[in-house]
Parts: structure tokens; sequence; C-alpha cells
């Protein structure tokens, strides 16, 4: 994760590092002072995605917990969910504060977003299911990547680098970590379609510029994508 959180002269810059064998660290922009928050996981840890980015801080998850730190990297509180969840928030919309990630964390709300992705228990053959619930108060959908795709089946542990959501929770988008067998891939929730493209699988630095339009550089080219509804 790499990002400015916080503003004014409380602003601070989330060093981009390996985060799942590395300890994370803040720099202070105005002074150029370097701070590490906590220590490097071992190296023998799962290659999961450890840091959460709010507005006013970052929360670092271990195995069993995370602790939340200010933009200044001093600790602020500790929450007893550790890296592996069920339910994700999408990444859509501004951040959330420390307080909002924490709520979340322990009562699964996430109302400043669009949507939680949740990967209820399936003993499926085709993989984990996935469930959007917007925060809209619409109803929730479900759908399972590995019926149309066996090979973007949802796999166990699952870990998301990234999640969107329409509002109406009938369009979702994850990407999942380097590490994960699977691509990126978007979902048409209300029929229950999975669209994957090669071009998509072999881009790097995805990154969404509106709303609509999502790129990526491939083989020394910049690829588009807007999804659209059929």
């Amino acid at each position: 994760a790499s990002a400015v959180i916080g503003s004014g002269a409380g602003a601070a810059v989330v060093v981009p590092v390996d985060e799942a064998h590395q300890a994370p660290q803040l720099i202070n922009p105005a002074t150029g002072e370097l701070t590490t928050l906590g220590e490097a996981p071992s190296t023998s840890g799962p290659r999961v995605s450890r840091v959460t980015l709010a507005s006013d801080g970052v929360l670092v998850a271990s195995e069993k917990e995370s602790i939340a730190y200010n933009t200044a990297g001093e600790v602020v509180g500790t929450v007893g969910a550790g890296w592996e969840l069920d339910r994700f928030p999408a990444s859509d919309r501004a951040l959330p504060s420390v307080a909002d990630v924490e709520a979340f964390l322990t009562q699964g709300g996430a109302q400043w977003t669009t949507a939680t992705v949740e990967r209820p228990y399936s003993s499926d053959v085709n993989g984990h299911l996935l469930t959007v619930s917007p925060t809209s108060g619409n109803s929730a959908r479900t759908i399972n990547p590995g019926e149309s795709f066996s090979d973007h089946a949802m796999t166990d542990p699952w870990s998301a680098a990234q999640v969107r959501a329409s509002a109406d929770g009938n369009a979702l988008f994850v990407q999942c970590l380097p590490s994960s067998p699977t691509g990126p891939f978007f979902f048409g929730m209300e029929r229950e379609m999975t669209y994957v493209s090669p071009e998509l699988d072999e881009a790097t630095n995805l990154t969404w510029i509106f709303d609509d339009l999502l790129v990526g550089a491939r083989s020394g080219e910049v690829i588009a994508v807007t999804p659209r509804t059929p």
C-alpha cells in the first residue's frame, strides 16, 4: 500500500514495501522522519495484505490482531481481528477513519463505502461463494466464480488486494494478491455472470482512473477497461 494519509502538518506518506514480509513505514513529508510500524513478520508467513489505509492513520494486521496507528506512527488502538478475513469493505469513495475500520472489524458495518463483500462458508466443488451486501440497503447478491471459470475459483485462504462494487450491488470487481492463482475479474451479480480477460490477467499496476475506467500496463502497452451493463 502506498498513499498520503492525513492532511496539513499531520500528513504522512505510507512507504510501499513488501508488507507480507516487511514492517510498514511512514514518512513525515515535512520533516523527512521515517517511522517503522512494529516488527517485520516471519519470513515463513503467508503472503497476505497486512496494511489497511485510513484517513487518519493505518491498521497493521498480524495473525490474531490488528494494531491501529495515527499518522505520527503512534499506537492508538488494538482490534482482535487478524489478517485473514471473510468480509471485506469495498474500496470505493473516500478513505474511512481508523475508528470506522475498527468498527468494521468488530461489528461488520462499512457505511463509508458502497458495499461489503463476504466469502460465506461453502462446500461447493467449484470453490467459495462471494456475497455482495450494499450499504444502501439493497438486497445482497451471491455468486460462485468457479461455476463459470474453474481456474478462477476462490481458494482458501483468500485475501483481496482490491474490491470495488456498484452502489446497487449489481457489479463487482475483485483483484486478488499477486501471489494468488486467480487474476482480477468482474462480476455481473444480477445475472450471476463472471467476466475475465487474458489482457487483464497479465496487466500490472491496475488503477481506477474514474469509477468506470480501469487502466494497467501490459508488455509495454497501456490497457483500459470500461465495465458496462449488458
